[in-house]
């Protein structure tokens, strides 16, 4: 375990124990119920897809998992996977660093940073700096989160990509979520991506989450992250996903994705919440048709994607299963059209007035 000195106390070590006659070893990462750093696996691919631990893992006692910043905790167990409450698998604010990523935050003229993107969007500055643009694939989440704008804006998410094969059972947490912003008038980084694949999951109190992050001063919050997670069974007490925008009075981030599959069922499921949060408007960039039931709902406002090339963004999207959108939530395209002075029934602009010389008899 890590010493305990106050508030500022050590991160847990591994134990790792195998018997002979047994196919499956034990992994533990216990930090004796003392809130501490994180434990941070090195860098390779020791436990990815390609050679997976061939053991139980167990991160309990306040421990905290997590990857190297700005590298991804791809990691593949071969047995269960249990993590305590108190403790997690972890990648907040090792995403993207301040205006960095696909959907960075930028900073407008009086230095007001704007929140950053990547499923849901990031709200505009008070300047009026656009927020990023939203990105990375809904089924298949791998990117990590960008950093919100202003001189100090807060880091994205990382990425966790984690396969179980037996049971996760999660009464901590599994989290991505954005960093908060540092510097005055900075905006906050979004959620990051969190792909889970395993046979059963369960969990008392259990979470995972990639939420965005809080601005500081008078710049704008991030929007959440992506979630993707296939399963077999997910058996009670079940456990709650989260990918939401942050609160922060008037320029709050949009609601991220939650994409879950069970194996046997023809539809998967895709969540847009943005947990009674009024922010900014989630698009679907690349997103035409997807086979699940759609539910919107939270104060999530659903939106095309940027027009590219002045040309107009419709919102297009074919359902094959169900489609809820609850009283709270919108489908919104105001301002998507075209831009002014273009298309088929475009206004014109009257020349300078011409002089008009009377004569009167």
């Amino acid at each position: 375990c890590g010493w305990y000195s106050g508030n500022r106390n050590g991160g847990a070590g591994t134990v790792y124990t195998k018997r002979t006659d047994d196919s499956l070893a034990k992994l533990v990462i216990d930090n004796c119920g003392i809130p501490g750093a994180r434990t941070e696996l090195p860098d390779g691919d020791e436990f990815g897809p390609a050679s997976p631990l061939p053991a139980d893992l167990v991160v309990r006692g306040y421990a905290l998992l997590s990857p190297r910043r700005l590298d991804a905790l791809v990691t593949s167990v071969t047995g269960d996977v249990t993590i305590g409450a108190n403790s997690g698998i972890i990648a907040d604010g090792y995403g993207m660093s301040a205006g960095q990523g696909p959907g960075a935050g930028g900073t407008d003229i009086y230095g007001y940073g704007s929140g950053a993107s990547y499923g849901g969007s990031g709200f505009d500055s008070a300047g009026g700096e656009p927020a990023g643009a939203t990105y990375g694939s809904l089924l298949d989440p791998s990117d990590l989160g960008s950093g919100g704008g202003g001189s100090l804006g807060g880091f994205g998410g990382g990425r966790i990509a984690l396969e179980v094969g037996g049971t996760l059972r999660i009464e901590g947490r599994i989290s991505a979520d954005g960093d908060h912003a540092d510097g005055t008038n900075s905006g906050g980084g979004s959620g990051g991506s969190v792909k889970i694949v395993t046979r059963t999951l369960t969990g008392t109190g259990g979470i995972i989450r990639a939420d965005g992050a809080s601005l500081s001063g008078s710049g704008s919050s991030g929007g959440g992250g992506r979630i993707a997670v296939y399963y077999d069974e997910h058996v009670t007490p079940l456990v709650t996903f989260r990918s939401c925008g942050w609160y922060s009075g008037n320029r709050n981030g949009g609601a991220g994705t939650v994409y879950t599959k069970r194996s046997n069922d023809s539809l998967a499921k895709l969540v847009i919440d943005n947990c009674g949060i009024y922010g900014a408007a989630t698009a679907l960039p690349g997103l035409t048709s997807i086979d699940a039931d759609v539910v919107v709902r939270g104060y999530a406002r659903l939106t095309s994607p940027v027009p590219v090339d002045a040309d107009p963004a419709a919102f297009v999207l074919t359902v094959g299963g169900s489609f809820t959108l609850e009283g709270t939530s919108t489908i919104e395209v105001s301002g998507k059209g075209w831009p002014k002075n273009t298309g088929p029934g475009a206004g014109g602009t009257c020349g300078l007035p011409l002089p008009i010389d009377v004569e009167l008899d």
